[in-house]
């Protein structure tokens, strides 16, 4: 077994790369701009920030059958080297050539339908939340942190950008999705779903943990842009125009980490400490910074999360010997773990009905993304992850 001291480094990077995406319920994507109806197929030139995903939801009315735009430019390949191969879903670069197929075609049985990731067994449907979910990792073949967004029940999947982004968090309504960049643009900054019409909110690499206010307009986020060092709380509106960092009521400024909204817009719970780091643990507020009070005492408790009644804080914690899932009252009392294996589960996030919680765990010796029951029972897992986080770059 590690140490504990190890083990919270690593931790720590996983938090500062992966901040899994909350359940939510989305519309069904629009189909108003797609292609007309192609009875033979046709060709496409892939563009800056495609996918197949948008590709196939485009021109075949459905992302989900981009494994018949695979087959079909793979099979015209073997007679034409000027078509793309695919070798990865995940991974397709701005002018390669493809083959559509008709929108009318039914995916082949017999076709070679390559997936963007491998596919877990899917939930049971009784259990299977709808939604997506979005989830950032260390990609080693590509050397980047990449988003991916699937099905909450684990099916489909696609890479919101090809750029190097992590710590995602959708947006109230579903439509946009905020995280942190490390490439081109530094800080955070939100797009579409598709992963188009990027709009910044922030301009600093240090600048973390974006999390929307529930009328969409604002963003909380953590940084350590000042020259201390010191992370400090934040709160920027959607459209990046104002950046204001939080104090509380005495003017001194608020030092936290790892904010969360809670459901109703008053308050924010984040991991923080005093002006002197003294009093270490997650702590509760108003959303302007006022009224700041202390919730836990254990240093390692972080990744705080509301459930959607705002009656309940679930968070991760290393206060019984390896990272286990916690769960309280929004006023810190009725405390009891959620886990207790002997694996790492860490970065709760409840779905949009309270029943269920997302996490991550490297049980079984990789790490997979997971729900469970809000009592902690029914665990299913829902995707393998591909990847590491803790990458050589950054050890």
């Amino acid at each position: 077994m590690r140490c504990l001291l190890e083990m919270e480094m690593e931790m720590r990077k996983l938090i500062a790369t992966l901040m899994i995406g909350l359940f939510l319920l989305l519309l069904a994507i629009s189909t108003a701009n797609a292609s007309p109806a192609l009875q033979e197929g046709t060709d496409y030139t892939v563009q800056l920030d495609d996918n197949l995903w948008i590709i196939s939801e485009k021109f075949l009315g459905d992302g989900d059958r981009y494994g018949e735009i695979v087959a079909a430019t793979n099979a015209r390949h073997t007679e034409d080297p000027a078509y793309a191969f695919i070798e990865n879903p995940r991974l397709i670069l701005p002018g390669w050539k493809l083959a559509i197929p008709g929108p009318e075609a039914a995916p082949s049985p017999s076709a070679p339908t390559a997936a963007p990731t491998p596919q877990p067994t899917a939930l049971p449907s009784a259990a299977a939340p709808a939604g997506k979910i979005a989830f950032s990792f260390w990609n080693l073949g590509r050397q980047v942190y990449e988003i991916q967004i699937i099905h909450a029940d684990g099916t489909g999947g696609y890479i919101l950008t090809e750029d190097s982004v992590g710590e995602p968090a959708l947006s109230p309504d579903g439509q946009r999705i905020a995280f942190r960049s490390w490439e081109g643009h530094r800080g955070i900054a939100h797009r579409n779903l598709d992963g188009r019409d990027q709009q910044v909110v922030s301009y600093n690499h240090e600048d973390s943990w974006p999390d929307w206010s529930p009328d969409g307009q604002y963003i909380v986020y953590a940084s350590q842009k000042e020259a201390d060092r010191t992370w400090r709380l934040y709160v920027a509106d959607a459209l990046g125009r104002e950046n204001e960092v939080l104090k509380h009521e005495d003017g001194q400024v608020v030092y936290g980490e790892d904010p969360a909204w809670s459901p109703d817009g008053t308050k924010i719970v984040y991991r923080g400490h005093d002006a002197r780091m003294d009093n270490r643990g997650l702590y509760v507020m108003g959303n302007d910074g006022s009224h700041a009070w202390q919730l836990t005492d254990d240093p390692s408790d972080t990744s705080p999360d509301w459930s959607p009644r705002g009656d309940q804080i679930a968070f991760m914690s290393h206060r019984g010997g390896n990272w286990d899932l916690y769960v309280m009252g929004s006023d810190g009392s009725s405390l009891k773990p959620l886990t207790t294996d002997l694996s790492n589960e860490g970065l709760p996030c409840w779905s949009p009905d309270g029943d269920r919680i997302a996490f991550i765990s490297d049980r079984g010796g990789q790490w997979g993304l997971y729900t469970m029951a809000a009592d902690g029972d029914d665990v299913q897992l829902v995707h393998r992850i591909e990847g590491t986080y803790t990458p050589t770059a950054w050890s």
